[in-house]
């Protein structure tokens, strides 16, 4: 039994549409957690996430290096649940 012309069209674009949605998921998570905020002024300590399937924690350290030019301490990280991952760090 062959598929109809209509079945055939949609198990053509399936996969497209799903890599689609993918990409747009992953490239909105990656916005959200591009910042890096001062936590208390005059410490020069701060704070970033990286969160989502595509953005690991050798995200957070990236921008922490170029936050912290000379370097940088970790006050304390964190991992939750979806993914929500948050490094604080000290300049050095």
């Amino acid at each position: 039994m062959y598929p109809t012309y209509y079945e055939s069209v949609v198990m053509k674009l399936l996969p497209i549409i799903f890599c689609l949605i993918l990409s747009a998921c992953a490239q909105t998570g990656q916005r959200k957690s591009d910042a890096v905020i001062p936590m208390n002024k005059g410490e020069h300590s701060y704070r970033t996430q990286c969160n989502g399937l595509f953005d690991k924690w050798d995200s957070c350290v990236k921008r922490a290096n170029l936050t912290c030019p000379n370097g940088f301490a970790v006050i304390d990280h964190m991992e939750g649940a979806g993914n929500v991952r948050e490094l604080m760090f000290k300049c050095m």
